[in-house]
C-alpha cells in the first residue's frame, strides 16, 4: 500500500470513527510521518479534543496506545478520554480521543527544520518525563536486547557496549513532531 493509499484509508476510517464515537470534525487531518495514523481536532459535545486513528493489531489491543500510558504518573502528555476499536474494510482500527496539546509540535516531521524557543524549564520537563517513564514497571518488550545492541552498534560503532544490562520503559517514537514547545505540566493527571 502506498503512502497515498494509506492516507486515503486513514481519512475514510477517521470518518467512521467520528460517526461511531459521535464526534464532529473541527479542522483538517494531519498524518504521522509514516502515514500510519491520522489525527484531527474534533468536537466532543462542546469540548474541543483531538482524535487519533490508526491501524490496530487486535492481538495486543489492550496493551497499546494512549490507554496503556494514561496511568503513568509524572509523564507530561495529553489526557486520554476513551478508545474505540472498530473494523474498517478488512482492517481493525483504533480511535483514541485525547485532550488538545497546548501548542503545535516543534516540527512538522521527525527532523527539526526550524529552531524552537526552548528554555531550561522545557528541558527539565522533558527530562522529568523521560525519567518517570523509565521508572515505570513493564513487561513489554518491543525488540530483544541483542537486536537493540546490534542496531545501536551499527550506528555508533564499537564505543557502545556490546551487552545490555537492563531494559527500561521508553517512548519508542520520541522525536520533534511528537513534542510541543509549550510546557505540558498542566496536562498531567
Amino acid at each position: 500500500m502506498t503512502a497515498d493509499d494509506r492516507r486515503k484509508h486513514l481519512a475514510a476510517a477517521f470518518s467512521v470513527a467520528l460517526q461511531e464515537m459521535e464526534l464532529v470534525q473541527d479542522g483538517d487531518l494531519t498524518y504521522n510521518a509514516y502515514h500510519l495514523s491520522a489525527g484531527g481536532r474534533v468536537l466532543d459535545g462542546a469540548e474541543a479534543r483531538w482524535l487519533r486513528v490508526r491501524w490496530q493489531f487486535a492481538r495486543r489491543w489492550d496493551r497499546e496506545g494512549w490507554a496503556a500510558s494514561a496511568s503513568i504518573p509524572g509523564v507530561a502528555k495529553p489526557t486520554w478520554y476513551r478508545t474505540h476499536v472498530f473494523e474498517y474494510g478488512d482492517d481493525c482500527m483504533r480511535g483514541d480521543l485525547l485532550s488538545l496539546a497546548p501548542s503545535v509540535a516543534c516540527a512538522p516531521g521527525p527532523v527539526l527544520v526550524t529552531r524552537p524557543v526552548l528554555g531550561d524549564e522545557w528541558f527539565a520537563e522533558l527530562r522529568g518525563s523521560v525519567e518517570a517513564l523509565e521508572r515505570w514497571p513493564t513487561d513489554r518488550i518491543s525488540m530483544d536486547g541483542g537486536r537493540v545492541a546490534a542496531r545501536i552498534l551499527g550506528r555508533v560503532g564499537s564505543a557502545f557496549p556490546s551487552r545490555l544490562d537492563r531494559l527500561v520503559a521508553n517512548h519508542m517514537d520520541l522525536h520533534w513532531c511528537n513534542v510541543t514547545a509549550a510546557i505540558l505540566r498542566e496536562l498531567r493527571p
